[in-house]
């Protein structure tokens, strides 16, 4: 505090704006998670190492049965350390994924809680990449695409072990991105990795619309009318305005084939559900309102 208590009080609360308005995180750079997965491979070996030390040590009698005992305590020890140190790293890293979800997303307790993860040392690879795969969401949700492409690119590129089963989250996100950014070159070989993947009904419903915007992206409308009976069915699945919006993006298909009836008979059904060329609705607000449908 200084002697003049009026400028006092008008510095804190610019202070306080200043620390709630900073990004808690950094802007996502590959070469961090490179780093970091090599760093907690590191400490893993290092600590592996020093306990085969003392288990060789202890079984030529080293120490006598005091030392046997002390390296039997530091073998437990080790094993019960790292393992609470993953699950607990993993449990609340998919603990953040409920603030981001919500409406509106508490995005700046997310990244502070992320940030202390991204601090924890000595984690499995697939517990690291669990949490940039939340990472990942954040951005994703934020609308900051480049940073998030560049996010689930980096973590699709590595083995994700037991995380697998999130491979198809990732792989629409990375979809998602690369559309929003001006991409949509590099979103064809995520594509064809979930075309080979067994996906839920949200799941399949999101890449419905990205398949269509891909190929209205790169030209090819022709392609966008293919099963069109089974695409029209899928998207009555959805939303009523997400049905809008793929029923709109098949009649503007239709309509650059020159296929005029079939495009009035789409942009009507497009109408009556609501769609008035807005945006659509998030991946993520879709499947939660299916799941409450």
């Amino acid at each position: 505090m200084s002697d003049n208590p009026a400028r006092d009080a008008a510095v804190e609360p610019a202070d306080r704006r200043r620390s709630v308005d900073a990004d808690p995180l950094p802007r996502f750079r590959p070469a961090r998670l490179d780093r970091e997965l090599g760093f907690d491979a590191l400490l893993r070996r290092s600590t592996f190492g020093l306990v085969v030390v003392l288990v060789a040590l202890a079984s030529v009698g080293f120490g006598g049965p005091l030392f046997g005992l002390f390296a039997g305590i530091c073998v437990v020890a080790a094993w019960l350390g790292f393992g609470f140190l993953n699950a607990r790293a993993a449990t609340s890293a998919r603990a953040l994924l409920p603030l981001v979800q919500q409406r509106p997303p508490l995005f700046r307790e997310s990244e502070a809680a992320l940030r202390e993860l991204l601090g924890r040392r000595a984690l499995l690879g697939w517990v690291r990449l669990s949490i940039y795969q939340v990472w990942a969401t954040i951005r994703h949700a934020q609308g900051r695409h480049a940073e998030a492409a560049d996010l689930c690119a980096s973590v699709l590129a590595r083995p994700m072990g037991p995380a697998e089963a999130a491979r198809p989250d990732v792989l629409l996100m990375l979809v998602e991105s690369l559309l929003e950014t001006g991409r949509p070159a590099e979103a064809w070989g995520p594509l064809v990795a979930l075309a080979g993947l067994e996906l839920k009904l949200p799941q399949s419903m999101q890449r419905l619309i990205l398949q269509l915007r891909y190929e209205l992206a790169i030209g090819q409308p022709a392609a966008a009318l293919v099963n069109l009976r089974q695409r029209v069915a899928l998207a009555e699945l959805l939303p009523a305005r997400a049905c809008g919006e793929v029923h709109a993006m098949l009649a503007q298909a239709a309509e650059a084939t020159g296929r005029s009836d079939q495009a009035a008979w789409l942009r009507a059904r497009a109408e009556l559900l609501g769609w008035d060329g807005g945006v659509a609705a998030a991946p993520d607000e879709r499947a939660r309102e299916q799941a409450r449908a």
